[in-house]
C-alpha cells in the first residue's frame, strides 16, 4: 500500500511502481498543492500527440526528456505513490527550491538511463548527490539480480560482473 497523497509534504522525494512489476520507479519530488517536479523519460505512447491535456495540470504525453511539472495524478499514472527516505537530506524547502530551478532553467539535461534519469533528480534534489541506489541495486552490483547470474557462467560472468561494477560506479559519481 502506498502512502496517502494528503500526508505528503513539500520537498519529499516520491516514487511509484510505474512499471506494475517493481521492475523500475519513477522519481520525482513533491512540491505542494498536488504538483510534482521530475525528470520525465520519453513517452511510450504510440499515438503521441493524440490525447488531451490533463485538465489539473495540461501534462500531455509527447518527446520531452527533461524536467516538467505535472499533477500527482500524472505522476503516478494510476500506481501508489511512496516517499524515499534520505539519511542526509536539505531542508524542504530547499529541495524545493532546487527542483524549480531546474524547471525554470530546464538545466539538467536530458534523460539518459544510466547517466541522468528521475531517480538522479530527485536524489540530487534531495541530497546534492547525483546518483541512483534502484540502477545499482537492480542491473549490475553483487546485491543487484543480473550480476550474480553472470557470475555463475564463468570467465564471461566475470567479464559481466567488472563491467556491471564500473557502470554501477559511473553511475553512483554522476553529476
Amino acid at each position: 500500500m502506498g502512502q496517502s497523497k494528503s500526508s505528503l509534504q513539500p520537498g519529499d522525494h516520491i516514487y511509484c511502481d510505474r512499471s506494475g512489476s517493481s521492475l523500475y520507479n519513477h522519481h520525482g519530488i513533491y512540491v505542494g498543492d498536488g504538483m510534482v517536479i521530475h525528470l520525465m523519460p520519453p513517452s511510450k505512447t504510440k499515438h503521441r500527440g493524440s490525447s488531451a491535456p490533463c485538465p489539473k495540470c495540461g501534462y500531455k504525453p509527447d518527446i520531452i526528456t527533461r524536467v516538467i511539472k505535472t499533477c500527482l495524478d500524472c505522476f503516478c499514472d494510476g500506481h501508489s505513490v511512496y516517499v524515499k527516505s534520505h539519511c542526509c537530506s536539505k531542508a524542504a524547502d530547499e529541495v524545493v527550491k532546487t527542483a524549480t530551478d531546474f524547471l525554470e532553467r530546464n538545466d539538467f539535461g536530458p534523460y539518459r538511463l544510466l547517466k541522468r534519469n528521475c531517480e538522479h533528480f530527485a536524489v540530487y534534489c534531495k541530497t546534492g548527490s547525483a546518483t541512483s541506489p534502484e540502477l545499482v541495486t537492480k542491473i549490475g552490483v553483487p546485491l543487484g539480480v543480473g550480476v550474480p547470474l553472470l557470475i555463475a557462467t564463468g570467465p564471461v560472468g566475470a567479464v559481466g560482473f567488472v563491467a556491471g561494477y564500473a557502470i554501477a560506479k559511473v553511475i553512483t559519481d554522476a553529476t
